[in-house]
């Protein structure tokens, strides 16, 4: 069939489109590869449409195809499920292990919730300098609760009883004698606190171990900056200039040759500078994270943070434009920086 079709000069392409059977099809025919082509009903009938259209008896064609494969005319057997086996009762060992592991693990369960003093050995003792600053509060509590119950109340200089002073006149009886009453006020001094030196103890630091614990947390931390970095600087003088303003995945490719210049990811600071030649195509993951330059001066933004842009033609004219962004048939057809300004020219 392949020898009678180029006799025609026919392209099997183009018979595949005029037939509407795929062109892998018509292809495993001519070179007999049954085992890529479709189910028998479909095989049969596109040996026969082939053979007709080449102008052949499809008759014959059609036996001797069903000769070469004989598996297509073969009666497809059927395989019926069988029956699911019927539940059984477990054996006797399964049955031993069983309640072998339903006493293990009910008797570790006994172990492990006995109150006899498992808690208290996995507790792991205190720290050393938790251990201090307990002991100081206990004094420290201890000391205050004494000073408490040594506290005096200190009272005013009481007010003075009056002291009578009788005087009996010389030349009179004593029972008639005149009673003559002199009143004297003795003020009394003040009694001092029998506790003062208690009271003028200076009072101690309970936070002493948590300011040393707060010093050593609030050390100052060494955080190491990261210094941005320059890719493609052995392209010399470069017109455009890609900057990182925050993380973004880029990829420059170069259409002409086939090969990637750049796929990486840019932080914040790094900078590519793209050499001056044309087929460049940048591909990124985050448009809004990156500025693209060009001759020093910032062209429209290609994207919104967090898109994805692909196709985008590295060409100066296009940036400035603000239509960098093509296919890749409009790559490949459209004209440098250079052919314009040479077709401008009169």
């Amino acid at each position: 069939m392949r020898q009678i079709r180029e006799e025609q000069g026919l392209d099997l392409r183009q018979v595949s489109e005029m037939l509407h059977i795929r062109f892998p099809y018509l292809q495993a025919i001519e070179n007999s590869s049954i085992g890529d082509l479709p189910g028998p009903v479909y095989a049969l009938g596109f040996v026969k449409s082939y053979a007709e259209h080449l102008g052949l008896d499809s008759e014959p064609l059609v036996e001797r195809f069903k000769a070469e494969q004989r598996g297509l005319i073969s009666k497809t057997e059927l395989v019926f499920p069988s029956p699911l086996s019927e539940g059984k009762v477990p054996s006797a060992a399964i049955l031993i292990i069983s309640a072998v592991m339903v006493v293990v693990a009910y008797s570790g369960w006994m172990y492990f919730s006995d109150a006899g003093g498992f808690v208290a050995e996995v507790v792991p003792p205190l720290p050393e300098n938790l251990k201090r600053v307990t002991d100081q509060r206990q004094t420290a509590g201890s000391a205050a609760k004494a000073s408490a119950d040594n506290k005096t109340v200190e009272v005013g200089p009481a007010m003075a009883t009056p002291k009578v002073t009788e005087t009996v006149d010389s030349k009179g009886d004593a029972a008639l004698a005149s009673l003559t009453a002199s009143r004297t006020i003795e003020p009394k001094a003040a009694v001092p606190p029998e506790n003062a030196d208690s009271s003028s103890a200076p009072p101690i630091d309970l936070h002493v171990g948590e300011k040393s614990e707060q010093s050593e947390q609030e050390e100052p931390i060494a955080v190491t900056l990261r210094e941005p970095k320059i890719y493609g600087v052995d392209t010399g003088d470069s017109r455009i200039v890609i900057s990182a303003i925050s993380p973004a995945w880029v990829e420059i490719s170069d259409i002409e040759t086939d090969q990637v210049l750049l796929t990486r990811v840019l932080y914040a600071g790094d900078r590519y500078l793209a050499p001056n030649k044309t087929g460049l195509v940048l591909m990124t993951g985050n448009a809004g994270g990156i500025e693209i330059m060009v001759d020093g001066e910032n062209v429209p933004s290609i994207g919104p943070k967090g898109s994805v842009r692909r196709n985008i033609w590295l060409d100066p004219v296009a940036l400035r434009q603000g239509n960098a962004i093509r296919d890749m048939v409009g790559l490949q057809q459209q004209p440098n920086e250079k052919t314009q300004s040479k077709k401008t020219v009169p």
